[in-house]
């Protein structure tokens, strides 16, 4: 079967929607390796797949983004928000 694509499942109330977020973690920060680098269009569109099959599988209805979190020693460091948004329509 299909690898799991999504790490964190939670839901922003701010914005009211799920949020579906891939977590890129590092054990020590490096500038010229940061973990968001490892993100490249193959893994949002496998990430984007895993969250309409999960979708589509619990019937949810509501709006939902795709998330980067870059963890580096523990902390997070970055939180690249919106890799794909999708809104439900009709």
């Amino acid at each position: 079967g299909a690898k799991n694509e999504i790490d964190i499942l939670a839901f922003d109330p701010v914005d009211a929607v799920l949020v579906f977020a891939e977590v890129k973690a590092r054990s020590r920060n490096d500038r010229d390796f940061r973990p968001e680098l490892n993100v490249d269009h193959r893994k949002i569109r496998a990430m984007r797949h895993a969250a309409r099959l999960w979708v589509g599988k619990h019937a949810y209805d509501g709006g939902y983004r795709i998330d980067l979190l870059s963890v580096v020693g523990g902390k997070v460091v970055g939180h690249l928000k919106q890799l794909s948004w999708e809104e439900q329509v009709g």
